[in-house]
């Protein structure tokens, strides 16, 4: 079923007894071409890009619990591309422009709502760092501008300009930038790899990764030992626990092994939202400015390969400094 608003409109004529599941509840078969163990919104995602982009159907997404019950059903719904470094720059980018063509691609209503993200400034140093910032975003193509206090009063009068600790005098606006609902994310990414052939299986736990050969030849689960021609961890944090000796990033422990992006929500930012909001606005320490004004809150992003190693992240927090 596509849904539109004849869909709607014809389904409220009938007292809504026509909807069906959003995706089917799959059966395991014996193989696949591609198991992808994690049914977030990672997992989901690189299962509908791989049904969608590359031709693949015999997939598989195998999820512990039920989707969306992890990180990405309540992490932080800004998403955004304001970002210095140019590898981020060009990643979240990326991103962003998938977020804007996402629930078309879907047919499904992920709540994607660009009203801009604006970063406040509480002192000088902040304000350079920002502008150092939004130059290198508009040298990348990306949208930015520098607002001074007045025009950050223009469009939130609410916030509290004169508070003594944090005065605002200015910010970083992006106005692509937004919010999105993340677990209506994992539901649309779900219903379009359903309806391309991809097998998504609940509440079947991996609880091993078997090796013959020096070959990942499949996954043993809680429903049974399952072939594949190739695994994808798209839960980094869980894969130490399904087989110790794997890592896919290199790193030697579970305290830094990749995490996914999503996980990066900064317990140094503040953020404001309502629902007639504007804009979403975060404001960072300025006692920290060398690198917390550029790490306020981030959100996933709908990329296959939306991981970040931790360790890379602290040697980049270092050379910021």
């Amino acid at each position: 079923m596509r849904y539109s608003i004849f869909s709607v409109i014809g389904q409220a004529l009938q007292g809504n007894t026509g909807w069906k599941p959003v995706w089917r509840d799959a059966e395991l078969r014996p193989a696949y071409d591609v198991v992808i163990v994690g049914g977030g919104g990672h997992g989901l995602a690189t299962a509908f890009y791989l049904a969608k982009e590359h031709g693949m159907h015999n997939v598989a997404v195998l999820e512990k619990s039920w989707l969306g019950s992890g990180n990405v059903g309540r992490n932080t719904t800004i998403i955004r591309s304001n970002y210095l470094l140019p590898g981020n720059t060009a990643f979240y980018e990326w991103s962003m422009k998938l977020w804007e063509g996402l629930e078309q691609d879907l047919n499904y209503n992920a709540m994607v709502s660009q009203r801009g993200v604006l970063n406040l400034y509480h002192s000088d140093a902040q304000r350079d760092a920002y502008a150092r910032r939004g130059n290198a975003m508009r040298l990348h193509g990306v949208d930015a501008e520098l607002l001074d206090r007045e025009q950050v009063r223009a469009m939130l009068p609410y916030l509290d300009f004169d508070n003594a600790r944090f005065p605002i005098q200015g910010g970083l606006l992006q106005r692509r930038g937004g919010t999105v609902r993340h677990d209506a994310v994992a539901w649309g990414y779900a219903r379009g790899a359903d309806q391309r052939g991809v097998d998504i299986v609940q509440n079947c736990e991996v609880t091993g990764i078997r090796v013959e050969g020096g070959r990942v030849v499949g996954v043993d689960t809680s429903k049974g030992f399952m072939r594949a021609g190739k695994v994808g961890a798209r839960r980094a944090p869980a894969i130490p626990r399904a087989s110790p000796r794997w890592r896919a990033c290199g790193c030697r422990s579970r305290a830094t092994c990749c995490r996914p992006s999503s996980r990066r929500a900064s317990s140094r930012s503040s953020t404001t939202s309502s629902p007639s909001a504007p804009a979403i606005s975060t404001s960072a320490s300025p006692t920290r400015a060398g690198w917390c004004s550029a790490a306020t809150s981030t959100a996933t992003t709908p990329t296959p390969s939306a991981a970040i190693c931790r360790r890379s992240r602290t040697c980049a927090r270092a050379a910021w400094r």
